[in-house]
Formats: structure tokens, C-alpha cells, sequence
């Protein structure tokens, strides 16, 4: 839900320029979890770090999924499989 109210705050910002600043957001979770792996070794560190990661998750879902029924609003069904297939799904598995 974390993701969804970042997305709806800043629904009026250029779409691809906060879709970078988010996957750079990500990346940088990503590092830093695989940085710390042999340095830091407490729970809430391994459960702040997927949570951010998750919520930038998120927050490019909603993006997406906002774009894809704005762009194609008479294929909703077809937008929103693709849309939680080519992010979500791709995502996790690739993790």
C-alpha cells in the first residue's frame, strides 16, 4: 500500500523520470543488500531491505499499471495481465 500512496503523491511528476529515479532507488537496495551481506547480520536489517525494495516494487507496478489503462482503457483485462506478468512475476522470479 506503501507504493500506492508514493504513486498517488506524485501522479502529476513526468512518468519516465520517476520511473528512472525508482529503478535507480531499486538498484541501490539491491546493492546494498548484496554489500552488506558479510557486514551487518540483524534481522531488522534483513527485513528493512526487501520491505524498501518490495515498495519500489510497488510503486512501479502502480506507474505501470496507471499508464496501461490510461493508454489502452477498452483492453483493461489484457493490460493488467500484462502488467503484473511483465513486472511482477519477472521481478520475483529473477531474484
Amino acid at each position: 500500500m506503501v507504493g500506492g500512496f508514493i504513486s498517488k503523491a506524485t501522479i502529476s511528476r513526468p512518468f519516465f523520470r520517476k520511473l528512472a529515479l525508482n529503478n535507480g532507488l531499486q538498484l541501490l537496495f539491491a546493492v546494498a543488500m548484496l554489500g552488506s551481506l558479510y557486514f551487518v547480520i540483524t534481522c531488522i536489517h534483513w527485513c528493512f531491505l526487501p520491505l524498501s525494495f518490495m515498495r519500489a516494487q510497488a510503486y512501479t507496478f502502480n506507474n505501470y499499471f496507471t499508464f496501461c489503462l490510461s493508454s489502452f482503457p477498452n483492453n483493461a483485462g489484457i493490460a493488467s495481465g500484462l502488467t503484473a506478468f511483465s513486472l511482477c512475476d519477472r521481478i520475483c522470479y529473477e531474484l
